[in-house]
């Protein structure tokens, strides 16, 4: 039997990202508290909208620790259920929807093994299945690379390769 991808006490684990890196964790949590500061926008406001998108996004692990956010911050039950409600109104949820696709800045996958700098990246998120475009040039021939994983173990093989073999078929 396959792990499931949300086991609720490993959210209490994600300040230990620092026992791995601690330059790169205190980085990560000094901009992560930066973040939620008071600004244009209150604290409250800001932990309603990550509440809201966690749920666009579907992510077990965001909509447990922003509920709790909202809650700590002063939302109560609702208002962060308007906030989700406003979420649903986007097409994001609509039924036929197939893929949502957003361009990434090549320059943040470009390493010594992928020197080149694409053009343009894309990553294509879908109901069962992530896939990249890469393109050298404005104009480009080509489709997605895609994978379907059957199952957890073929998703955690699979996902190590998509970007480089999108990457070295471009």
């Amino acid at each position: 039997m396959s792990k499931p991808y949300y086991i609720e006490e490993d959210l209490k684990k994600f300040g230990n990202i620092r026992d791995f890196q601690k330059d790169l964790g205190d980085k990560f949590f000094d901009w992560y508290d930066a973040v939620f500061q008071e600004g244009a926008l209150t604290q409250r406001e800001k932990a309603l909208i990550a509440l809201a998108v966690s749920h666009a996004i579907q992510c077990p692990y965001c909509i447990d620790a922003y509920t709790k956010g909202s809650i700590e911050k002063g939302a109560d039950e609702e208002q962060m259920m308007e906030a989700v409600h406003a979420v649903r109104r986007t097409n994001l949820f609509i039924e036929d929807r197939y893929a949502l696709a957003m361009r990434i800045d090549p320059l943040l996958l470009t390493s010594e093994y992928r020197p080149e700098c694409p053009f343009g990246t894309f990553f294509v998120h879908g109901k069962d299945f992530n896939g990249f475009h890469i393109r050298f040039r404005d104009i480009a021939r080509g489709g997605v690379r895609a994978i379907h994983p059957r199952d957890v173990e073929q998703f955690s093989r699979e996902k190590e390769r998509l970007y480089d073999e999108a990457y070295n078929l471009a």
